[in-house]
């Protein structure tokens, strides 16, 4: 198994005229240390004031930018990790969405501050990739519970059905393929599980569970149509592990099974 590792890491020296124009990371993530300064922050259409003891975290395929002030530069470490794998989270992805990505990281800022300060130094020797490996497990750890503390509950009581909905409609869509429960996502936004599942359906007209295995059948038939991916292969990239699951599904559904499918399509 593939486990978080150092790519790159760039050291941001206090320059009153630094800035970085808009850009994404396809695969990777990035997380950027403020050590000392101020700056402005963009991505996903808001601007954000970015200063001493943030963490912000730049997950892959989001678009952003920075530029410091100028009369109080930035100072930044900011390192690009590979491999990262959160539970109900895109692989690569360090955060979930609704998350803020500057992360007040509190009395935990002065060891993340150590822990970059030695990858910095040491991530390139091969003889010390063990224990870069566990400094870097050390700060995904302070990130991960820094990111599970930013919505307080008493906020997510006060949404509207529509716009607790919508929260939950996407991420499903990001979350589809991974194992689902209808408690775990009722608790992740707050509410009880059978509040969400007669929100879901009033607003949607499907159940949770039907939701997901639409988007999984649809995955499905557009991998069986556009890919020569094997039907095990398929399977599993819709979510499906059982692969005897998976026919009796996907016959229900579709009403043929994937090979049928897949040639009366191609055809």
């Amino acid at each position: 198994m593939d486990l978080p590792s150092v790519k790159e890491i760039v050291y941001v020296a206090p320059q009153p005229d630094w800035s970085f124009p808009l850009h994404s990371h396809e695969s990777s993530a990035e997380l950027s240390l403020v050590l000392r300064g101020r700056g402005s922050f963009y991505a996903a259409s808001k601007e954000y004031t970015i200063e001493k003891g943030l963490m912000v975290v730049k997950d892959p395929g989001v678009s952003h930018s920075e530029r410091s002030d100028p009369d109080d530069p930035l100072e930044q470490i900011c390192i690009e990790v590979s491999g990262v794998k959160v539970d109900g989270l895109p692989d690569g992805h360090v955060i979930p969405s609704y998350v803020d990505p500057p992360l007040p990281l509190g009395k935990d800022f002065e060891v993340a501050a150590a822990a970059f300060r030695y990858l910095m130094d040491n991530y390139k020797d091969p003889q010390k990739t063990a224990i870069c490996g566990k400094f870097l497990d050390a700060v995904l750890d302070i990130v991960k519970k820094k990111a599970e503390s930013f919505v307080p509950p008493r906020e997510r009581k006060h949404k509207s059905k529509k716009e607790l909905v919508s929260e939950v409609l996407q991420y499903l869509d990001v979350n589809y393929r991974n194992k689902l429960k209808i408690k775990d996502v009722a608790d992740r936004f707050y509410v009880s599980e059978g509040n969400l599942s007669r929100q879901f359906k009033a607003v949607t007209g499907y159940t949770v569970n039907e939701y997901v295995m639409s988007k999984r059948m649809g995955e499905a038939q557009r991998l069986l149509i556009y890919s020569d991916e094997d039907i095990k292969d398929v399977a599993v990239q819709s979510g499906y592990v059982d692969l005897q699951y998976f026919y009796h599904v996907f016959k229900s559904f579709a009403h043929c099974t994937p090979a049928e499918f897949r040639e009366k399509y191609r055809e």
